[in-house]
């Protein structure tokens, strides 16, 4: 399912998340071109992205 999402990068998670998007974890992550997907971007608009690993890794923890 989440095979055929576009990637996104740090800058547009950030962006995103400011605006109002949000950042979940897959319920399982797979391989593909050299990076190891984990999380699920949805834009506030709704449109969904996959997040790697390494992606994730830049990105700060929510703070509540």
């Amino acid at each position: 399912m989440y095979h055929n999402l576009k990637s996104a990068g740090v800058d547009q998670v950030l962006r995103a998340i400011s605006a109002g998007g949000s950042v979940v974890a897959m319920a399982t992550s797979f391989y593909s071109g050299g990076y190891t997907y984990t999380h699920v971007l949805t834009t506030k608009s709704g449109a969904q992205y996959r997040v790697s690993k390494q992606v994730m890794r830049a990105v700060p923890p929510p703070t509540e």
